[in-house]
């Protein structure tokens, strides 16, 4: 028997898509574009890519697109120091999916995708393609797996698993959507081996590559992290996001206050006093007490303000004390020596904040 039918042979039948697909071909399908000696990996713009395979609009509109395939479209691009890998199928339910990658031709990583994710690590050459997967291990990667709606999944078991019916079970899908971080390699110069197998057949690609080395292997070149230096000015650009979140009521600019928050549902804010703010319309409710004539800005100062980036780059938290200095009618309105954290975003290039609690210390 073919090693590459006998390998699919398996994977759909731990996925459980055997009883809803046709037998695949015994060999691979013919690639419709060749693999390119190198591919530059352009650093997209931020736009997180949710892990779903439903490839939403917008969630890949800065990537590089490449047909390797006429029934796979691959997609490509970095951000903040992680790879993002797109394969959009013209079938995609039910479609088990394999990636080797490696970055100096001795360590490989195979990540395994099907009704459960698995991680191989193998050296070549391998012997007659056999390799050792554990499934539900994955370090440093992650994409989405077959799903089936746990309902109608039991209605086609208890009428007898009719090999018609199965697909009906499984959930949308568009594809595979894989986020890897780069630490995982030692290099920027990765090498990559794909196989897939649908309803009709399996593709590898590039097309005459194997597991005894990585001749042929797609190469792909992602840009260097950013600087240190790159970090120290998104600080500089979120403290100064932070800041006019309180400094706005000097010039009473309102376009400066809202530009800095999230103009969503996603909007919380918790402060000292009972009410709390649950979205961006209830931000509006103090607007004509903040805009009275009688509320005058003094001064507001952000001390000791610490900025933590999360792992994405596209998300950070915030820590200071605040002293915010007002007076209303002559009488002080001001918070002095408060505690301030919060938590901020990157949504179209530009920082906002998300959610910030505000509290006094006990002792105060």
């Amino acid at each position: 028997m073919d090693k590459l039918f006998l390998y699919l042979l398996i994977t759909l039948i731990l996925a459980g898509v055997l009883f809803a697909q046709t037998s695949p071909q015994a060999e691979p399908s013919p690639s419709s574009v060749p693999a390119q000696e190198s591919i530059a990996v352009p650093e997209g713009n931020g736009k997180p890519v949710l892990l779903d395979g439903l490839f939403a609009r917008g969630e890949w509109d800065d990537a590089l697109r490449i047909s390797i395939h006429d029934r796979i479209k691959l997609f490509l691009k970095v951000n903040s120091g992680h790879l993002f890998i797109g394969l959009k199928y013209e079938e995609a339910v039910g479609v088990v999916t394999d990636i080797w990658m490696t970055s100096d031709d001795k360590i490989v990583f195979q990540m395994h995708s099907s009704g459960q994710l698995g991680e191989g690590v193998l050296s070549l050459p391998v012997a007659d393609d056999k390799t050792e997967t554990i499934m539900g291990y994955t370090k440093d990667w992650d994409v989405n797996e077959i799903k089936s709606d746990s309902k109608k999944k039991a209605e086609w078991q208890a009428a007898g698993r009719p090999k018609e019916g199965y697909r009906q079970t499984l959930f949308p899908s568009d594809g595979k959507e894989f986020q890897i971080v780069l630490s995982k390699f030692s290099g920027r110069r990765l090498k990559m081996r794909l196989m897939s197998g649908d309803s009709k057949g399996l593709v590898i690609y590039p097309k005459k590559t194997d597991l005894k080395s990585t001749e042929n292997w797609l190469e792909l070149v992602v840009p260097k992290t950013k600087p240190a230096e790159d970090q120290e000015a998104e600080k500089q650009k979120i403290a100064q996001v932070v800041s006019s979140v309180i400094g706005w009521a000097k010039d009473k600019n309102l376009d400066l206050f809202f530009g800095s928050i999230a103009n969503d549902e996603d909007y919380i804010s918790v402060t000292p006093t009972r009410r709390i703010i649950k979205c961006f319309e209830d931000v509006k409710v103090n607007v004509p007490f903040w805009m009275s004539p009688d509320f005058k800005y003094v001064r507001h100062e952000l001390k000791d303000l610490e900025i933590k980036f999360a792992r994405c780059g596209e998300v950070a938290w915030f820590f200071c004390i605040l002293d915010d200095i007002n007076n209303y009618k002559g009488e002080s309105a001001s918070w002095e020596n408060t505690r301030w954290t919060g938590v901020v975003e990157k949504r179209d290039g530009r920082w906002v904040v998300v959610q910030q609690h505000f509290s006094f210390a006990s002792n105060r």
